[in-house]
């Protein structure tokens, strides 16, 4: 997606509750701002077997120069590594 960039991004293991996420920051680089913006990730184990996707919306406006740092709930449990499937507008 053009103006929209992720920097960085890891799976993320939550010390008390022990439930993973894919974290990491997105940034709006564009002249406009963005709404109702996805962020989705394949996820896969230890042994590089594709085990599905997780993903996060941003419903609310990301701003011209602001940084979202979104936060994807991973239900699997086996995840070990992301890889960012896209960034899409969601209509």
């Amino acid at each position: 997606m053009s103006g929209l960039r992720i920097s960085q991004f890891k799976v993320s293991e939550s010390p008390t509750a022990g439930i993973k996420f894919v974290v990491g920051d997105l940034h709006n680089e564009a002249a406009k701002p963005f709404s109702r913006v996805k962020v989705e990730f394949r996820l896969y184990d230890s042994d590089d077997k594709l085990l599905g996707t997780a993903s996060d919306t941003r419903v609310t406006e990301i701003l011209p120069g602001t940084v979202w740092p979104f936060q994807a709930l991973i239900q699997n449990a086996s995840a070990t590594r992301a890889e960012l499937a896209g960034v899409s507008i969601i209509p």
